[in-house]
């Protein structure tokens, strides 16, 4: 008989049994010594359904409230009520499985179940709630399109330590989310400040400085080049995001925007999404990016960058906008913006602090990546991986 260490060996009736000929490994595993120590086991046979008093219809999600509402959206909570008759309260904490989305949360406290979508899990006394949402969390059930999957999730056979090895595993967990929990909320709250003094004149943002003119026909340049499009930089906080190098620089059609290291890229379409970034290479960009440049050595670019990306300056942005689907900003509108011209030391000095602070929050973000793969690791030797 055919034998493999490396997959699953299993008879094409099996397979074909369903109607959906499912090549998932997990769908038909047993048992695998050789990957775990731990026994293989179901999650329909770890978990019994809930069903709430009743589901609140997206129209009736609040923006406050006593309870959060839970749907299988990407957001943790999806809304408020102060419903009594709609909440369930968890005994112990419950798993929440997105039928369609297969994402997956945790309920340890009062909640409202959003519309449809949801699986509300309570686990048996074998398997630890906590254990079962890092396992699904890790390790996900694989997405085959908005369609339903709890009857799939039911069949998903995951390794069960005992139940005191699973308290043990959830703990290391747990204490590696609360590093990751404060580093994330340094990541994605941290805007610079800038106090700007009333005795610091204003000018014209066209006084200081220029719009580049400089363009070029991306076919005419050898590749890998960077291009930059609206897509690449994320919105608030000037991070750029995706695929940023065309090997091809030929594929990239129409004439683009020329920037250098220095040049200050700030994102003419849709202004309300605030994109701004500080290049720090060369490359190219949309056409619906500004690329700005100092006339001369009276500015700091580096600091005008997290000026021009403050929620202050946006507004000062917006306020010129005047109902267009697609609004986008003039240069001509941009440059008679008027900003602060502080002195060229205390620029410099300014800069040197939001610098500083910004190395803290690199330092946090790597922090994030670190502890997510300890999460990702502990799970891992669960699966014997």
């Amino acid at each position: 008989m055919l034998q493999s260490d490396v997959g699953l060996v299993v008879e094409k009736g099996k397979i074909a049994g369903n109607g959906e000929y499912n090549l998932s490994g997990e769908r038909y595993r047993e048992n695998n010594p050789q990957l775990t120590n731990y026994p293989y086991q179901a999650i329909g046979s770890l978990v019994e359904t809930i069903t709430p008093p009743a589901k609140i219809p997206k129209t009736d999600f609040g923006e406050t409230g006593r309870y959060p509402i839970i749907d299988q959206s990407q957001k943790e909570i999806a809304g408020w009520t102060n419903d009594e008759r709609m909440i369930i309260h968890p005994s112990k904490p419950l798993v929440i499985f997105g039928d369609h989305t297969c994402i997956v949360k945790l309920a340890s406290t009062p909640f409202a179940q959003g519309a449809d979508g949801i699986k509300i899990l309570q686990t048996t006394d074998n398997a630890y709630p906590q254990f079962l949402y890092h396992i699904l969390r890790v390790k996900p059930l694989e997405n085959d399109g908005y369609r339903r999957h709890f009857s799939k999730l039911k069949e998903y056979e995951i390794p069960l330590p005992p139940l005191e090895v699973q308290r043990e595993i959830v703990a290391e967990i747990e204490g590696y989310q609360k590093v990751l929990d404060g580093a994330r909320m340094v990541v994605d709250n941290y805007r610079p400040h800038i106090h700007i003094d009333p005795e610091w004149p204003l000018v014209r943002i066209g006084d200081v400085f220029q719009k580049s003119r400089e363009t070029v026909l991306p076919e005419s340049l050898p590749g890998p080049i960077t291009y930059i499009s609206l897509q690449n930089i994320a919105q608030d906080n000037g991070q750029l995001t995706g695929n940023l190098v065309a090997d091809n620089p030929a594929e990239i059609k129409s004439l683009k925007n020329v920037f250098q290291p220095g040049d200050i890229l700030y994102g003419k379409l849709r202004p309300n999404l605030n994109k701004v970034w500080q290049a720090d290479r060369n490359g190219i960009c949309s056409t619906d990016i500004f690329v700005i440049r100092p006339l001369d050595g009276r500015v700091v670019p580096d600091l005008y960058a997290y000026i021009f990306q403050s929620g202050h300056f946006n507004h000062a942005v917006l306020r010129q906008l005047k109902g267009a689907q697609l609004p986008r900003v003039g240069w001509q509108s941009f440059a008679n913006l008027q900003i602060p011209l502080p002195p060229l030391d205390v620029q410099v000095s300014i800069t040197a602090e939001i610098e500083a602070e910004q190395a803290i929050v690199s330092a946090n973000r790597e922090l994030v990546e670190r502890f997510e793969r300890k999460i990702q690791a502990v799970v891992g030797r669960v699966w014997g991986g």
